[in-house]
């Protein structure tokens, strides 16, 4: 096999590759030998098929097989030949697909920057230093007794905690909304379910009230013509009920799967779902200081314009809802796509550079962690074991997190006490990867 290559950029590479006609030739004899031991043909026995009646039938098949095997195969040889990291999938072009031809194909690809050790230690890393105490316990209860409420409708005028329902239009500019008629909305006060202004207007007002507010309508208002506008809302109040909460006691405890119905055992159970969101936040907050810092530290690094490209088209299409068309243009997420491709590459280079591999017994336990949720986590566990694209996904995740523990085992780390609420509420940097 001929192999050169030449730059066609500064990460741009074109492989030039020659592969013998034997070796093409020689693999379509063996399959079609192979083939000819079971294929069944009418009027011939099984095994008994002559070889011209199977090149015939199945050579241009098996030949077109053959050669897209030799090209991946033959491809991954010359690249690690030339010591090359390709990025992305090759362009490939591709001559001689006949029987005694050599195959020559080109493949144009970007690599993956070469770059020097990465040093870590002038990261600075703020761990947070959290526990759950009774008083999360506490908290995390009264939000799920929250959950179970029982609305009744009273009949006086609303205060924080009630369940206002109203029907309502908005105006701004000599737009209406909605056109013509009333919406229906309903909100807890107290919330922020709804404009704050509203919600303000609300307290107080009780079934059968009417009234018009001026207001300031939010950027994000889903009409367009309003957003960002200042207007009026008329409302009037369908109802206001008070929540009943319901009381921590042995059917309270059952609905949550605690079957003994034990309090205590129920308390236990929702502390160790408590730490499993801690580990997590934990981890989720390292991430983004450990990711944040390898991106300012290497600000100056080329990243290849395809998977940056691939990835831009990736967030167009989580936006559309996966339809191959519509919404903003893909080149609207570039930014964005460049930094996650560089957090990317970043955090694989660190692992490459320090021979960090995937713990198996991590993956195992992270696989019986996902399988936990579901009601039949023996069933999810086998899923994830048989199918290579969910067991790789659980790899990478298991990956990342030894390559954050790593970094931050070997940064400038300031451990940070703090409360688990304080733990658990967005930081800026987690607002900014949402958005």
């Amino acid at each position: 096999m001929q192999v050169s290559v030449e730059s066609t950029g500064e990460l741009g590479r074109r492989l030039k590759v020659e592969v013998p006609a034997g070796r093409i030739d020689d693999q379509v004899e063996r399959r079609i030998k192979e083939m000819g031991r079971q294929v069944k043909l009418k009027g011939f026995r099984p095994g008994k098929v002559p070889m011209h009646v199977l090149k015939q039938r199945f050579g241009k098949q098996v030949r077109e097989e053959v050669i897209n095997d030799v090209l991946r195969e033959s491809f991954q040889e010359a690249v690690s030949q030339e010591k090359l990291r390709p990025a992305g999938t090759p362009e490939i072009t591709a001559q001689g697909r006949k029987p005694g031809e050599k195959l020559a194909y080109t493949a144009n690809f970007e690599i993956y920057p070469e770059l020097e050790d990465l040093r870590v230690g002038d990261l600075e890393i703020d761990r947070p230093e959290v526990t759950v105490g009774d008083a999360d316990v506490d908290a995390m209860i009264d939000t799920l007794r929250r959950q179970r409420r029982e609305w009744e409708q009273v009949e006086r005028g609303a205060r924080e905690g009630d369940l206002v329902v109203i029907h309502y239009y908005a105006e701004a500019d000599g737009t209406r909304h909605p056109a013509e008629g009333t919406e229906r909305a309903g909100t807890v006060l107290g919330s922020s379910a709804l404009f704050a202004d509203l919600e303000r207007a609300l307290e107080g007002a009780a079934k059968d009230d009417e009234e018009t507010v001026d207001m300031q309508f939010p950027a994000d208002f889903r009409d367009p013509a309003l957003a960002g506008k200042s207007g009026q809302v008329y409302f009037k109040v369908i109802s206001v009920s008070e929540g009943r909460m319901p009381e921590v006691d042995e059917e309270f405890v059952r609905s949550f799967g605690v079957k003994s119905g034990d309090v205590e055992e129920f308390r236990a159970e929702v502390k160790h779902n408590l730490d499993r969101e801690l580990q997590q936040a934990v981890i989720e907050r390292l991430r983004l200081q450990v990711v944040d810092g390898l991106v300012k530290l290497h600000s100056g690094v080329t990243i290849p314009e395809s998977l940056v490209a691939e990835e831009a088209e990736n967030l167009r299409r989580q936006q559309t809802g996966g339809e191959p068309e519509g919404g903003a243009p893909a080149q609207a997420f570039m930014d964005k796509a460049r930094r996650r491709v560089t957090a990317g590459f970043l955090l694989s280079e660190v692992a490459r550079q320090n021979g960090i591999q995937p713990d198996s017994a991590r993956v195992r336990d992270k696989i019986a962690e996902i399988a936990a949720t579901y009601e039949q986590p023996e069933q999810v566990v086998e899923a994830y074991r048989s199918d290579p694209r969910l067991l790789e996904s659980v790899r990478n995740m298991v990956l990342e997190e030894q390559v954050v523990e790593w970094v931050v085992e070997h940064a400038s780390v300031n451990d940070k006490p703090m409360s688990f609420d304080e733990l658990m509420r967005p930081t800026e940097q987690q607002q900014e990867a949402k958005a």
